[in-house]
């Protein structure tokens, strides 16, 4: 009794009471072994329970946003990575756009973007922010010229927000 008043004192009114919580033993099946079940204390059923699913939950949930955004990429990655490709990759990368939206690009898309990007290349900022500013300057001075890039760009900036 003594010890049982001892530990009470230690440790909160909480953790004394969970601690000596009598705990439910399930029945087990005759084909089941006699392993004694592992009792487990209140933390460490919170971590075993809740804390390691929600830790799998968001991990498969990253990892689902992150093949979408690989997808993205992989349609509008070259836009941003124009240093790194050749001309015939962007040609080749600008036709698989317009054939993924062929209702919203039209074909002559490749060349107005390949024409677009020489006005980029003097840039430094290379952003696909940056390119929708260079199109809307001095009062939209370049849309009539490059409407195809500027619909691309708006479908790359706004595909983000749905996803």
């Amino acid at each position: 009794m003594e010890a049982m008043v001892k530990a009470y004192n230690t440790v909160t009114e909480k953790e004394f009471a969970a601690a000596n919580m009598h705990s439910q033993k399930r029945r087990r099946l005759p084909d089941e072994s006699k392993t004694p079940e592992i009792q487990l204390a209140p933390w460490d059923k919170f971590i075993i329970q809740v804390f390691n699913s929600m830790l799998d939950y968001i991990s498969v949930e990253v990892e689902r946003r992150r093949s979408c955004y690989m997808e993205l990429h992989d349609l509008f990655g070259f836009m941003i990575d124009l240093d790194s490709m050749t001309l015939l990759e962007v040609r080749s990368k600008a036709t698989h756009l317009v054939n993924t939206y062929p209702a919203d690009l039209e074909l002559s898309f490749v060349d107005e973007f390949v024409q677009f990007t020489t006005i980029i290349a003097s840039s430094e900022d290379k952003t696909l922010r940056r390119m929708s500013g260079l199109l809307r300057r001095d009062g939209g001075l370049l849309l009539p010229s490059f409407p195809n890039a500027a619909i691309a760009l708006r479908i790359q900036q706004t595909i983000k927000i749905s996803n």
